[in-house]
């Protein structure tokens, strides 16, 4: 779906369950919008609306029912740019399903590239040294930078863009891969997405901006992680599923690379006695890359109630999904 029509009812639903304040004040706002704050009032409201606004976070097997029991909604708009739930407990049929691509790609990037910098600087032996009250110059041999470095970024989408446009003042070759492997002004080189592989072993860096499906599950494997060099970093700010957790573990552990940061790991959270946590060398953050304080926020509100007039007005609705 996602061709203009006319709308028969302007009612939209927002299931606020976990929605940041700002948002779902902003939301809120706009004509035709009723607030949900829990499942009963969601049940009551969504019986006759024509759109919904969700987290996918929220988007459970209920809520799944519950949707697909209306025979009105004509609309998903996610609040988040994954769609893992919607995946896993379905979307009706009859609603055309949207995300919200690109409003978290500049915080995400940041968080990547910020990562990245911390790994080639030893950020994470300087907290351990701080926690010791230890002034040792030890590692100072060890730390790089940047410049004139090979750097991958698996999935050159939004965030993947977005990660390039703030490499290149540092001087890095950035090559870019997406499934078409068309040219890209962002990337000094482009590859087809099953090339990612073969060119392991080139890289000073690899960065994975991908979604996760049965493609690129553990496209970074043990047999990856083997080729790259041993002073490769890794940064998966995409999804955990994207590489196989223990054998990057492993490779940690065996010196195999010289480093890795996590943004999303499989399962969330990730269990307290996995062996990543014990890794050198190993940043784990708490899937916190999409933040931005109040402008991500007004970012992300701004980009729902623009998709919620177009719906209303009967126009295409912007990044239209396939489920």
């Amino acid at each position: 779906m996602g061709a203009a029509r006319q709308c028969r009812n302007e009612k939209i639903v927002l299931y606020s369950k976990g929605v940041q304040p700002l948002v779902a004040s902003l939301i809120a706002a706009e004509a035709g919008v009723v607030v949900a704050p829990d499942l009963a009032a969601l049940e009551r409201d969504l019986a006759d609306a024509e759109g919904l606004v969700i987290q996918d976070p929220a988007w459970s097997a209920e809520v799944a029912a519950l949707a697909r029991g209306t025979q009105t909604l004509h609309w998903v708009r996610l609040l988040t740019a994954g769609y893992d739930n919607l995946q896993k407990y379905g979307a009706p049929a009859s609603a055309s399903i949207t995300n919200a691509r690109g409003a978290f790609s500049p915080a995400v990037a940041v968080h990547a590239v910020s990562l990245y910098l911390a790994l080639l600087r030893n950020i994470p032996q300087m907290m351990a040294q701080k926690a010791d009250h230890a002034w040792d110059r030890g590692f100072a041999a060890k730390l790089t930078t940047p410049a004139e470095t090979k750097v991958l970024i698996a999935g050159f989408g939004s965030i993947g863009q977005e990660i390039a446009h703030l490499l290149r003042p540092f001087g890095v070759w950035i090559i870019g891969s997406t499934r078409s492997g068309n040219n890209h002004f962002l990337a000094d080189e482009m590859i087809r997405a099953e090339e990612v592989q073969e060119r392991l072993a080139d890289m000073d860096a690899v960065f994975l901006a991908l979604p996760l499906d049965d493609t690129t599950r553990h496209v970074i494997n043990a047999v990856g992680l083997a080729a790259m060099k041993t002073s490769a970093v890794l940064v998966n700010v995409g999804r955990g599923g994207l590489t196989d957790q223990n054998a990057l573990a492993a490779a940690l552990h065996a010196g195999d690379i010289a480093g890795a940061a996590v943004d999303v790991t499989e399962p969330e959270p990730l269990p307290a006695d996995h062996a990543l946590w014990g890794a050198p060398n190993c940043i784990i953050s708490p899937h916190v890359g999409g933040a931005a304080g109040a402008l991500g926020a007004r970012r992300q509100g701004e980009a729902a109630t623009e998709n919620i007039k177009r719906f209303q007005r009967g126009e295409t609705l912007d990044n239209l999904i396939n489920i």
